[in-house]
């Protein structure tokens, strides 16, 4: 148990992520997590499922107030019966605020990361072509070698069209991962 204590408390010196993104309409109705009410000004696109695996790791100091990040991911969409797979390669800006024994909450965001969509159609927007754009907001919380976070997904063919009529925003997404 001492071991895992002290791999747990080292483990949150090392800097690279592995996160877990997953939604299921029918889970979070289930256990009444309603994270989709919380943004009312913004259109979103009603999926039953998704699911994200992504991998970051640091450019710069990973301790300093605001980090740079180098990331991938790979997602799996589910919206209306049909489905699309996405592979994402972005930059994300991370700021945290303060840190207090071990625990860090921060605010990240990646705009013009670029996607590749399997189909040119995501819900009701015919994006013309398979590559566009993945935008996200997270707020988070660091805590030893345990990161989870909030995130909000957005596609789109231009910085411009983000988060407009003419983009995709997901519902909020959970997601957990570890440091290592």
């Amino acid at each position: 148990m001492r071991c895992l204590m002290i791999l747990t408390i080292f483990g949150s010196l090392c800097s690279n992520e592995v996160m877990i993104s997953y939604f299921e309409k029918a889970t979070y109705a289930k256990n009444r997590i309603h994270l989709e009410d919380t943004i009312t000004n913004l259109e979103k696109k009603d999926i039953d499922a998704g699911f994200m695996l992504s991998l970051s790791y640091p450019i710069n100091d990973p301790t300093s107030v605001l980090s740079i990040l180098g990331a991938t991911s790979i997602a799996r969409w589910e919206l209306q019966s049909d489905e699309t797979f996405a592979y994402s390669t972005f930059l994300a800006a991370r700021f945290i605020p303060l840190s207090i024994l071990g625990s860090s909450p921060f605010v990240e965001i990646s705009l013009a990361g670029p996607t590749y969509l399997s189909k040119g159609v995501l819900g009701d927007i015919n994006f013309g072509s398979t590559i566009v754009y993945q935008n996200y907001v997270a707020v988070g919380l660091k805590a030893f070698s345990v990161v989870a976070d909030i995130k909000m997904i957005n596609y789109c063919i231009s910085l411009p069209t983000a988060f407009t009529k003419s983009s995709i925003t997901l519902p909020l997404i959970l997601s957990l991962g570890l440091t290592f």
